[in-house]
């Protein structure tokens, strides 16, 4: 095992730390291996090349969630290849991984729907995660079609109204 897998092991074995325990503790192995890849570098493809035999594909996902909030461009690059994994959909685990982050991918909700219906019927294994995501995103894309169209929102009671004024994080995650 080369030196950057052991730190690989050991930095995803604190993220299990960390996940057991709310997130109460030293990251100082998580950040140690960032600084190894370099802040501008491909750091979702390096970790991948560099993941030991067995790893736990849940600690990856919150590894690379970890990783967007502490570089430079807040995850843009890393957020650029996990949607590329879900594109090229060549491997099931990298897309499992690209589908269990805090950020949805995709910016565009319709794209998003198009991409996770089809991610369905490549890998049935994940045709749950999928439906909870494409429902999520229907859900998000109908608010904002309510919010945008005032002729739309004529026909709804107050209540409905109001309810399309808040915002799309209070519709919870995931």
């Amino acid at each position: 095992m080369n030196t950057r897998t052991t730190l690989v092991q050991a930095t995803l074995d604190e993220v299990a730390a960390l996940r057991l325990s709310n997130y109460q503790g030293s990251d100082d192995t998580v950040m140690r291996l960032l600084d190894e890849y370099g802040d501008d570098s491909d750091l979702a493809e390096l970790l991948w090349a560099d993941l030991p035999a067995t790893y736990c594909p849940e600690d990856v996902a919150v590894l690379l969630d970890l990783w967007t909030w502490r570089t430079n461009d807040n995850g843009a690059r890393i957020g650029r290849t996990l949607e590329r994994w879900i594109v090229e959909s060549s491997d099931e685990r990298k897309v499992w991984i690209a589908l269990n982050q805090e950020a949805y991918p995709f910016i565009d909700g319709n794209i998003r729907i198009a991409h996770l219906l089809r991610l369905r019927s490549v890998f049935p294994a994940l045709e749950e995660r999928c439906d909870a995501m494409i429902d999520f995103s229907r859900e998000l894309l109908d608010r904002e079609r309510l919010r945008s169209g005032p002729s739309i929102s004529l026909g709804l009671s107050s209540a409905q109204k109001a309810s399309t004024k808040k915002p799309w994080w209070t519709l919870g995650r995931r």
